[in-house]
């Protein structure tokens, strides 16, 4: 019997535990996907720069010396350009999300809402941007703008869109010409796909507005420390940091590649993620395809006593050890990769539900190469380690056994499946509480009753250094607004 026909075969004899394993290997396999997918987002979250170990986000310490602010003022950030140590630096910050338009289009062709960020040449080198149509060298012209890959597209489609005016929002007095397309960014990174930079010139010097990001790229990591020194020595007369005493910590360089982890960090427009999740994700994802193979393992093993006549028989008419055991291996990969393909099924039926709202990457089948190869290595080690103890096992056993009993019966059988069992169940266990610790805390912290109603309170965070030191003033103007019931 040829190894296709015998899969056919087995899958129509033993219905129930065939199905019962493509259920359970194509939840693990797709589980595994949508599970990876994330992992590698937050893995890989901007570590697409060719110079990554050397870009760098100028921040400051906060006041109370609580944490750090990603965002400083011009002024604070001016001196960087006479430091030799850094090779190119400069403002990139996110603005408002604004519907646009082609102005001779009309605003029934609007798009949108994109990103609008403002910016300094030098910031565009630090990100290196990649220009597919046109380039930056007209950027510090006003009414200038750069728009993404996406942005163009969803606007002009294929049509070259170098030299079209474009609308942002209802700002019909202002019309901006594109002067150039770049290359969209990946998702997993700190600048959006769909969006659109413009020049930001010299406006907002008043060294009180604290309220840009500022990006650097250094000849070599290792000077870090050095230029966060220099940085407070040039800034530390200044009257915004007149109340801080002598200490280089001010001012701090995180890496790029660092900052999607970074905590206790202030007005961060970058996504955040947590290291310890991630590898909790990694690890359930691992420990998910585990019980699927000691699962599998188990069907195989309990399904021995009954097809040991059929496999004493083949034994009878010639064939050998090797060729029955390459069959029953054939078997279980082609349950394996059965599964595979149904998984591929369930992870499409997940992507386009609201559940894929809770993963921050993109879940379509074919989005990841790379996660489809991994998963369908994983499949074919899934059926190998699956395959090769059982049909050893079930060849090794001496004809006499499918007269006089079952291996499985036997104490020596007893305690293989006992282990096997016992290791599903635990690590099944360890899961389950797992999740119901998550499940328990969350809910503690939604229903935590602070001593106050939650209800009609507004949090502004940033109020700026100004302000801060006048901090009274301000509140009790705010309370003179009737609206407002106490600050």
């Amino acid at each position: 019997m040829t190894p296709l026909k015998n899969f056919f075969h087995v899958l129509k004899k033993y219905k129930i535990a065939s199905l019962l394993n493509v259920i359970g290997l194509s939840i693990a396999f797709a589980s595994f996907m949508i599970i990876m997918t994330q992992v590698k987002y937050d893995l890989s979250f901007d570590r697409h720069y060719k110079n990554k170990d050397r870009i760098f986000r100028l921040e400051t310490r906060s006041f109370d010396g609580n944490a750090h602010n990603a965002v400083v003022s011009r002024p604070m950030a001016k001196p960087l350009g006479s430091i030799p140590e850094v090779e190119r630096q400069g403002l990139f910050t996110g603005g408002p999300e604004l519907a646009v338009y082609d102005k001779n289009a009309g605003k029934n062709a609007q798009q949108g809402p994109f990103r609008i960020y403002s910016a300094e040449p030098g910031a565009l080198d630090v990100l290196e941007f990649e220009y597919v149509r046109g380039n930056a060298q007209r950027f510090r012209e006003p009414n200038t703008v750069l728009i993404s890959e996406t942005v163009a597209t969803a606007l002009y489609g294929t049509e070259d869109p170098v030299g079209r005016s474009l609308i942002l929002a209802l700002d019909t007095e202002a019309p901006q010409e594109i002067i150039g397309v770049y290359k969209d960014f990946p998702k997993n990174g700190s600048v959006e796909t769909g969006s659109i930079v413009r020049f930001i010139g010299d406006a907002d010097i008043n060294a009180n507005n604290e309220s840009y990001v500022y990006y650097i790229r250094l000849n070599a990591p290792q000077n870090r420390g050095k230029v966060e020194a220099e940085l407070w020595n040039v800034n530390k007369h200044s009257d915004i940091f007149k109340q801080i005493k002598e200490d280089s910590t001010v001012f701090r360089l995180s890496p790029i590649s660092e900052i999607h982890y970074l905590k206790n960090v202030r007005f961060d427009p970058t996504p955040k993620s947590s290291r310890t999740t991630v590898w909790s994700l990694l690890a359930i994802a691992v420990l998910i395809i585990g019980i699927a193979i000691v699962n599998f393992v188990n069907f195989s093993i309990a399904l021995t006593p009954v097809r040991l006549r059929s496999i004493n028989t083949q034994k009878v008419f010639g064939n050998t050890n090797g060729a029955i055991r390459c069959n029953l291996i054939g078997e279980v990969m082609g349950i394996a990769l059965l599964s595979l393909l149904l998984s591929l099924i369930v992870v499409k039926l997940f992507a386009g539900s609201a559940y894929a709202s809770f993963i921050e990457s993109c879940t379509k089948i074919g989005s990841d190469l790379q996660i489809l190869a991994i998963t369908a290595v994983v499949a074919i080690v899934t059926g190998l380690l699956s395959g090769i103890y059982p049909a050893f096992y079930a060849t090794s056993r001496p004809p006499i056994l499918a007269i006089k009993g079952s291996f499985a019966l036997s104490p020596k059988g007893k305690r293989v499946r006992t282990l096997l069992i016992a290791f599903q169940f635990v690590i099944s266990i360890v899961l389950i509480v797992f999740s119901i610790s998550i499940y328990v805390q969350n809910r503690y912290m939604q229903r935590f009753n602070m001593g106050f109603e939650r209800d009609n309170i507004l949090i502004q965070q940033w109020i700026g250094s100004r302000i801060a030191s006048q901090k009274d003033a301000f509140a009790d103007k705010l309370k003179s607004n009737p609206a407002i019931v106490d600050v």
